[in-house]
């Protein structure tokens, strides 16, 4: 039976980055040269910028930061330690949540299998981070409100160009190239690196009907916080159902991905502590600290989460006196802000513009 595919009459053949971890050094050029090429800001001054306390840095992506690089240590490996390298950018996944949780079809698949958002398309609605398994779309003020990620630097490969981040790897950890032959590639990587790293796999062959980012982890899928058999939340059957229709299936578009946005807030998207309030349309992440000291990521660190009701946050808070108790100093901070309540315990609220 052949791979799933939305759109099989690509004008140029199916593409794909490999990304190979074991090769990795973990300099980040990779990581500046998106930033270049995309013309993103990024924090200059000690003022703008606080320190994360790891090497990683973000910890996670946002509307102008495309791809970053994560840096994982666990116990074991060859040498005692596993120093894991992740590439956290979007997968261009073949059966992608965010294009089926799209109601504009901003979010879209274009020639080489590729996955790109269309800006005069996008709403700003977030539905595409919901129907994301890797939490990788986000949301930007900067550009209009609208949605973000990496685009596979389309421009350049009209250009007869590598993506920006492919041509800045100097020690050949990034390909680009057609599909089939990037996996070929990775299998036989995994196969020369089995007999030292046991754990070694090929990420992206068959996950989602494939990636058209390949990815090969010397330690594992988990070592790098991804997750082993992605899935997307159960707003597909229905929005695919839909999606023909006309203005009074529009709608009903609208309040399917609506409810299912709700219902599948704690649906394993990158974060899985996640407590969501519909009265004031508020989030709330709660989890211990873990070695990284700000990360809040649970599947990148040591820390285990527990989701807490609202109430309970509330009474935190103001049992800490770190707040007033109208909670106004909850929102601290333009779009979000991370909260240490105690010695092991963080929140983070976020807010629309314009919250007082």
């Amino acid at each position: 039976m052949g791979r799933y595919t939305y759109n099989t009459a690509y004008s140029r053949p199916e593409q794909a980055i490999l990304y190979d971890a074991s090769k990795c050094t973990g300099c980040k050029g990779c990581q500046v040269a998106c930033k270049q090429w995309n013309q993103n800001p990024s924090p200059v001054y000690s003022d703008d910028y606080t320190f994360p306390g790891s090497y990683e840095s973000p910890l996670e992506n946002d509307g102008d930061t495309f791809l970053h690089m994560s840096f994982d240590e666990h116990d074991g490996g060859p040498l005692g330690v596993k120093w894991a390298f992740g590439r956290v950018a979007c997968h261009h996944c073949t059966h992608a949540g965010c294009v089926i949780a799209c109601p504009t079809g901003a979010c879209h698949h274009v020639d080489g299998g590729f996955v790109d958002i269309d800006p005069d398309k996008c709403i700003g609605c977030h539905y595409c981070q919901t129907g994301c398994p890797f939490n990788i779309p986000k949301h930007s003020e900067r550009v209009g409100g609208k949605e973000r990620k990496c685009w596979m630097c389309l421009d350049r490969l009209d250009a007869g160009r590598d993506p920006a981040c492919v041509s800045s790897c100097t020690s050949n950890a990034l390909q680009f190239g057609d599909w089939q032959e990037m996996v070929d590639i990775a299998n036989a990587r995994v196969d020369y690196l089995k007999p030292t790293y046991p754990d070694a796999v090929v990420y992206g062959e068959h996950e989602l009907d494939g990636l058209h980012v390949i990815d090969v982890l010397q330690y594992g899928a988990e070592a790098v916080g991804l997750p082993v058999n992605p899935k997307i939340p159960l707003l597909r059957t229905g929005a695919e159902i839909l999606r023909p229709a006309t203005a009074v299936g529009a709608a009903a578009t609208f309040a399917l991905l609506a409810a299912a946005r709700y219902n599948s807030r704690k649906y394993f998207r990158g974060v899985d502590a996640l407590e969501y309030d519909n009265e004031l349309d508020e989030t709330f992440l709660v989890g211990k600290v873990n070695q990284k000291g700000f990360d809040h990521m649970p599947t990148r660190g040591d820390g285990e989460w527990t989701t807490k009701s609202r109430q309970e946050i509330l009474e935190e808070v103001v049992d800490s006196e770190k707040v007033d108790d109208d909670n106004n100093k909850l929102y601290e901070g333009k779009n979000s802000k991370l909260k240490k309540l105690g010695s092991d315990t963080l929140v983070v609220s976020e807010k629309k513009e314009g919250d007082k």
